[in-house]
């Protein structure tokens, strides 16, 4: 049986999205935290489980009272969201084995048709496309229930229609992002998601962690990256700031063959400093 939250606050009754989202901004401004977790917060003293949970409750709120708070229709009750509505719905891409990370470059092939009108959205309207990882990649069709809530935001670089009817696409990651909600209807997958900004806060840990972690991806994988086999230093020069050590961690992370849940973990990790060591102990245990 699950525990039963405990909640400070009360939901008004006309809950608007517009104003929990402030809401969630101004704690992570005034108590210095990154949104992602004011978020959270936010959502548990509400007596939910995370933030999508929350966004379900509000928009079940209005729909049920019929008033127009702004929310838009809840994904369970099958309506599409609005693109062009706003400007944080993006067309969606669930993804079956893979974890995209920001900073790199992927080619994904796609098959399932309303994955494939996402893609010919994005590039028609050229707009960035949410990737985010299937927790069961066995999952043929998937539900608002079965992707990570964390995914990434990319730039659709091309996209090619194959003799099968098929679609290969490649799709640069931009920029973290967490989902709100999904809708999968006849036409085309969507979904709601706020970027995620990463910790530029100085750490310490940053320099001795960044020669490690090289240095131990150079020894465990030579042929990956030329350039670190004649001048491991050079993957170093970048990451000298937590945004540049944030790109070579997620770099990294995506060249590595691990478990799913450990690389949607290290893409949930906000700070570069913790996702280098989470890098570094696995790199030191698989070598």
């Amino acid at each position: 049986m699950s525990a039963t939250l405990t909640s400070s606050r009360s939901l008004p009754p006309n809950p608007s999205e517009e104003y929990l989202h402030k809401q969630a901004k101004r704690l992570a401004r005034d108590d210095g935290m990154q949104l992602a977790a004011a978020q959270f917060r936010l959502a548990q003293e509400y007596g939910h489980r995370n933030w999508a949970a929350l966004m379900t409750a509000v928009q079940s709120m209005a729909s049920g009272s019929g008033t127009g708070t702004g929310a838009s229709p809840s994904p369970s009750d099958g309506s599409p969201l609005k693109l062009g509505g706003s400007a944080n719905i993006f067309p969606f891409l669930p993804l079956r084995w893979l974890v995209a990370f920001p900073h790199v470059s992927y080619p994904i092939f796609v098959g399932r048709p309303t994955s494939i009108r996402a893609v010919q959205f994005a590039k028609e309207q050229n707009v960035p496309i949410l990737l985010a990882a299937q927790k069961d990649p066995n999952i043929a069709d998937p539900s608002i229930c079965d992707p990570y809530e964390v995914g990434t935001l990319g730039t659709l670089i091309e996209a090619i229609r194959l003799p099968d009817g098929t679609v290969k696409c490649v799709v640069e990651g931009k920029a973290r992002a967490r989902i709100s909600r999904f809708v999968f209807d006849n036409d085309f997958s969507k979904a709601e998601a706020e970027e995620i900004e990463e910790s530029a806060i100085p750490d310490a840990r940053l320099g001795n962690l960044v020669s490690s972690v090289v240095a131990a991806f150079v020894r465990k994988r030579l042929n990956t990256f030329i350039e670190a086999v004649d001048n491991p230093e050079a993957l170093s020069v970048p990451a000298s700031t937590a945004d540049g050590a944030s790109v070579l961690a997620d770099r990294i992370a995506s060249e590595l063959q691990m478990q799913l849940e450990w690389k949607q973990a290290l893409l949930e990790l906000l700070n570069p400093a913790d996702r280098l060591e989470k890098l570094l102990a696995f790199l030191n245990v698989s070598s």
